[in-house]
């Protein structure tokens, strides 16, 4: 089983060694996200086009939307850059002040949203302040509200 760690740098080494003498895998591209207790990461690391390492704050992403290899990331700056995590890594509890799940392949950051409007079909249609359009299935409409109450208090 694969798992990526993701942890104080300081206790890298100390989890890696943990890990895989329990006989596990640790990987970029992992099935599992093993995350430290108190651990905020504020920047994820991607590549562009052309393979370049880029480095991102959490909060100056825009929207990431799932593809077959790696997921692409949109920045508010209109940069796009590749990553190894998968959309559950954005949308778990240590970053679900920050980012929903819209659908099936995409998340969104909060703060980027401009317009909420609800869709006669049970979704609804957020526009982002990039002017990008994204909706939100039925799947995702409670959770997505329970955010924005939350977020509200």
């Amino acid at each position: 089983m694969k798992v990526k760690i993701i942890c104080k740098e300081e206790n890298y080494d100390k989890f890696r060694n943990i890990f895989e003498d329990n006989g596990f895998i640790i990987s970029d591209i992992a099935d599992y996200y093993f995350i430290e207790v108190d651990f905020q990461r504020k920047q994820i690391i991607g590549c562009d086009f052309k393979g370049n390492r880029i480095y991102a704050n959490l909060n100056e992403i825009c929207l990431v939307q799932a593809n077959t290899y790696k997921n692409k990331v949109l920045l508010k700056n209109g940069s796009e850059l590749f990553v190894n995590e998968n959309l559950n890594f954005f949308e778990a509890d240590i970053y679900s002040e920050i980012f929903i799940r819209a659908n099936k392949s995409q998340v969104v950051n909060i703060s980027e949203i401009r317009k909420i409007s609800p869709q006669i079909n049970s979704r609804v249609k957020l526009t982002l302040k990039n002017n990008e359009i994204v909706y939100i299935t039925r799947t995702y409409v409670s959770k997505f509200k329970e955010s924005i109450d939350r977020r509200r208090k």
